[in-house]
């Protein structure tokens, strides 16, 4: 009886995409939120203040939940050179190829390079600061608390981001302080940048005024930005409003009026005597 013929090789069967990464690859093209992350993030890697930076002003247009969740999915998160950084999962690089172009793809040995882009000119070429009002979601809400409460919590979210900056009352830069003609918080230094920091939920525009034909006195390297959170207690998301020279809209008679000048227990958030971390705040990412 002549035996039958059996291939020793079992049959070959084209592979396949597992279900959960076509989930994903289908967010990145198809979810706004998802994909606005990816191109704000990008190729690079970001230190991760830089990084809320870049995330935080999405949630103005796509909600706070919608955001978080989709970083939560798309950023990986790293220590290198004793610095905590943020960028793409190596499977978003590769998924988001027409989205970042081929440099998304590196070998796996190849961390993603640092961003040598500031974070604002990078949402200002993606064109995402440029949010209709009348279109905010409904979840992003500023903090209701006292603005002698926040100055102290953001002088401790920069401390434990380990970002250099000096509270008002140490500053000593342009000669002397009494030049300045407004009441600020804080000067930050974010890589070359110097931010003149102002915790306000708005600012006047008679401040503005004053802020813009300061910065030019001053030179390129400075810039203005208002810092306020957006959240519930325990987690804060900081939003902030760059403001760099420019034009203004003319003055009216409905201009809103001055900011008073701190008080020096308000002014008075030294970066050398912070408080410990409160318990009941978390950070983004």
């Amino acid at each position: 009886m002549e035996e039958a013929s059996h291939s020793s090789e079992p049959k070959s069967k084209p592979s396949r995409t597992p279900k959960a990464s076509l989930d994903l690859l289908h967010r990145i093209y198809n979810r706004p939120e998802y994909t606005a992350v990816v191109r704000a993030i990008g190729t690079e890697a970001w230190e991760i203040e830089d990084g809320r930076d870049l995330v935080v002003p999405l949630m103005k247009r796509f909600g706070v939940q919608r955001v978080q969740d989709a970083t939560e999915e798309l950023l990986a998160i790293e220590v290198r050179n004793k610095r905590t950084i943020v960028h793409l999962t190596d499977d978003v690089r590769r998924y988001a190829v027409a989205l970042l172009g081929n440099t998304a793809i590196a070998a796996d040995d190849d961390a993603p390079p640092m961003a040598s882009e500031l974070p604002r000119t990078r949402l200002q070429r993606l064109k995402h600061l440029e949010t209709n009002a009348d279109a905010v979601a409904v979840d992003y809400v500023p903090a209701d608390k006292k603005r002698a409460h926040v100055v102290e919590r953001f002088a401790s979210h920069l401390h434990l981001a380990d970002v250099r900056f000096q509270s008002v009352k140490d500053i000593e830069f342009i000669g002397c302080l009494e030049q300045c003609p407004f009441a600020f918080d804080f000067l930050i230094e974010r890589g070359t940048e110097r931010q003149i920091a102002f915790v306000r939920r708005e600012i006047a525009i008679t401040t503005r005024r004053r802020l813009q034909r300061f910065l030019n006195r001053l030179g390129p390297d400075y810039i203005g930005v208002r810092v306020w959170p957006i959240g519930a207690e325990k987690v804060w998301f900081w939003e902030k409003e760059w403001i760099s020279p420019g034009d203004l809209p003319p003055e009216t008679n409905n201009s809103k009026a001055e900011s008073p000048p701190m008080s020096d227990s308000q002014a008075d958030v030294s970066s050398q005597s912070l408080p410990p971390r409160p318990t009941v705040q978390r950070e983004f990412f």
